[in-house]
């Protein structure tokens, strides 16, 4: 009942505090009659160009939806911008195992948001999904076109459809932008942009250039995490049932390190987890076994300890400039090591025997809270393991609760 406790007060903290998140900023969008409403709209940093996005009229009012039947134009001041556009989109994929062998590509024409890069005289656009990026350009007030690249198979190899610096050699003429500015012209945001700014500021025109998000200066940080582990351990054994033992609650404390990246997109709201953790359990159980025809009294003894190497996703959810709420996710690797069982008789003290441990994997999930993305409590709870993995006729169900204290050192 704990257990199931726990579980739905982590699925109800996610869910309310995705409603409490200061997230909507100052921007406008202009309907498909031309009117621009001046609204706050929920910045989700989009990382695939959305079809559609909340907003509110106040900070204080209710969320709304628009999407793209309704919107030609949407943004968030200077930051992001996104248009509707008809145009064609190239589907090639670039997987080996489903790439072309045609050089020409693959057009499907679709409406969909754009997303600005640079605005002036020439514009570039992107379009971005799980699966692709493609972008577009337009001179002045022509018709919005695709740069053409398509990487396909040829011959033994692959070969690069790299019409798209043709394209732009041609349409980019300017007496600051020579051959070889177009020659190894990469297909990236990162090549694109600059040469979109260098024709707009020698062609003298009014441009604006879509700048990203202002991300975290750091992009791992690394905290240490002290912590108690209150666990709950019961072994059994089919075949010789007087030495089921029920451990009991025991508390032992666990130290850990945390390499934590933050993920480049969906403004750090994303982390990616590394967090090597010393945990020991040890306890002592006075039993009188279950054998009728003998029965006698013996002390189960355990000793474990293990290296755990947890590899997580985070999700946080800002609640204002210092705090913010986060929920883990981790896939839970153990390394136990002078890790045994003992069984003992006590009155004749005659050894009745020992299991050495070699534990299973399991889930871990996790709330808590950081405080100036320096200190932070979590709450964590351990799905069953298995620590009695290489004995197959032993059955074993370890649970565990934790309390985790971090500290960010860098």
């Amino acid at each position: 009942m704990k257990r199931k406790l726990l579980l739905i007060v982590l699925l109800t903290t996610i869910s309310l505090s995705s409603y409490c998140q200061i997230e909507f900023e100052k921007g406008y969008f202009i309907n498909n009659s031309n009117k621009k409403t001046e609204c706050f709209i929920k910045n989700s940093d989009w990382y695939s160009n959305p079809t559609e996005f909340k907003y509110k009229l106040t900070q204080e009012g209710n969320v709304e939806s628009a999407d793209i039947n309704s919107v030609i134009e949407f943004g968030i001041g200077d930051v992001t911008r996104f248009i509707k556009a008809t145009v064609k989109v190239d589907y090639s994929s670039n997987n080996v195992n489903e790439m072309s062998a045609s050089k020409s590509p693959e057009f499907i024409e679709e409406t969909v948001f754009l997303k600005v890069l640079v605005a002036g005289d020439a514009s570039l656009f992107i379009y971005k999904n799980a699966n692709l990026t493609r972008f577009f350009y337009k001179r002045n007030d022509t018709k919005i076109n695709p740069l053409i690249y398509k990487q396909y198979i040829f011959k033994n190899g692959f070969a690069h459809n790299n019409t798209y610096r043709q394209q732009l050699f041609v349409d980019l003429k300017c007496k600051e932008l020579r051959e070889s500015n177009f020659k190894s012209l990469n297909y990236q945001e990162n090549d694109l942009v600059p040469l979109f700014i260098k024709y707009n500021s020698c062609k003298n025109a009014n441009f604006l250039v879509y700048k990203k998000p202002k991300q975290k200066k750091d992009v791992l940080n690394f905290s240490l995490r002290p912590g108690i582990c209150m666990s709950n351990l019961t072994i059994s054994n089919p075949s010789i049932r007087h030495q089921d033992t029920d451990f009991g609650n025991s508390t032992n404390l666990r130290f850990g390190a945390e390499f934590e990246i933050i993920l480049p997109f969906n403004n750090s709201k994303w982390r990616l987890l590394i967090e090597p953790t010393y945990q020991y359990l040890k306890s002592t159980k006075n039993t009188i076994s279950s054998d009728i025809d003998n029965p006698f009294s013996y002390e189960a003894t355990i000793n474990y300890q293990s290296l755990e190497m947890p590899l997580g996703l985070r999700h946080c959810f800002f609640l204002n400039d210092k705090f913010l709420l986060f929920a883990n996710l981790s896939y839970v690797v153990d390394f136990p090591f002078n890790s045994n069982i003992n069984f003992t008789r006590i009155f004749d003290e005659k050894d009745s025997g020992e299991l050495n441990i070699d534990s299973s994997n399991n889930l871990a999930f996790g709330i808590g809270l950081k405080y100036n993305e320096k200190y932070s409590i979590e709450l964590r709870y351990q799905a069953k393991r298995n620590i009695l993995g290489q004995y197959g006729v032993w059955n074993s169900n370890l649970h565990s609760t934790s309390v985790i204290l971090s500290y960010k050192l860098f």
